[in-house]
């Protein structure tokens, strides 16, 4: 599976909130979009609970967010069980 083979809005997560870059994902991930996905996403678990904590973001949020992405991870996921 590759970039372009996500959706708009699977595009769009991997943008806007786990900073994917081309150059990112060839250089430091070996061009795993799965792998480079799963550690975006163990960032913004962490960056979410802390947010959740000082009051700046809802649980419902991060549960909408985390249901996405987790789709997203899902979908990538070279192993299909």
């Amino acid at each position: 599976m590759t970039y372009t083979d996500l959706t708009k809005e699977e595009k769009e997560i991997l943008i806007n909130y786990m900073e994917y870059d081309e150059e990112i994902l060839v250089n430091e991930y070996d061009n795993d979009l799965y792998i480079f996905a799963i550690c975006k996403s163990q960032d913004l678990e962490e960056d979410w609970a802390e947010a959740i904590k000082s009051g700046n973001e809802t649980e419902e949020r991060y549960n909408e967010l985390f249901v996405k992405i987790n789709s997203l991870l899902s979908k990538l996921n070279p192993i299909k069980v």
